[in-house]
């Protein structure tokens, strides 16, 4: 006596194949079981299978694709997002939507850093002019001013009034930035967009 192994045979429906005990939703609210060659379909308990609703019937929605109800003003961003790190998530009627933050392109699941430095003008290009020298940043960039020159405001420069060429504070002037030198100068210091 030795006891042979049970056989059980596939299921076949729609073009697909599906092994002996495993499920499958057709469609919506509808779950079915492949049993030894036979398929076996349920329609879902809402009740049991449907998170409680704390809205008045007249306020819930049924998305199209979807077997539960939702409330109408549902957080669906806080439900759960694939929104990149460098999005935004948007909570529209009846689901989510991800925006890429400024300074980066792509679907909202996928963004990108953009070089505006690559383009004047425009949704993704920069805004320095010709006296500025425009330097990428993560999620931005910046308008840095010559040696000699300083930021009059995030695309400008003016002429300092100081002979940066022939001092040694010249070495530690990078454009975008006064510590050591702002005594010198009264008008607007920009640094990094902030008066």
């Amino acid at each position: 006596g030795q006891c042979c192994p049970q056989c059980f045979t596939n299921c076949f429906t729609d073009g697909k194949y599906f092994k002996h005990g495993e499920s499958f939703s057709p469609k919506v609210c509808v779950t079915c079981t492949c049993n030894d060659s036979n398929i076996e379909c349920h329609r879902m308990d809402l009740e049991a299978s449907c998170p409680n609703l704390n809205c008045p019937p007249e306020k819930r929605l049924h998305i199209e694709g979807e077997c539960c109800p939702v409330c109408e003003g549902t957080n669906f961003c806080g439900l759960g997002n694939n929104c990149h790190s460098n999005a935004t998530c948007i909570n529209l009627t009846t689901r989510f939507a991800c925006q890429c933050l400024p300074g980066y392109r792509g679907d909202g699941v996928h963004c990108e850093d953009v070089n505006e430095c690559l383009t004047q003008g425009g949704k993704y290009g920069h805004y320095c002019n010709g006296q500025t020298v425009c330097e990428n940043t993560v999620g931005s960039y910046l308008c840095k001013c010559p040696s000699g020159r300083i930021p009059e405001d995030p695309y400008n420069c003016t002429e300092s009034g100081y002979d940066f060429a022939n001092s040694a504070q010249a070495r530690a002037w990078d454009g975008t930035l006064m510590v050591t030198f702002c005594s010198l100068f009264v008008g607007i210091l920009w640094v990094s967009g902030i008066r």
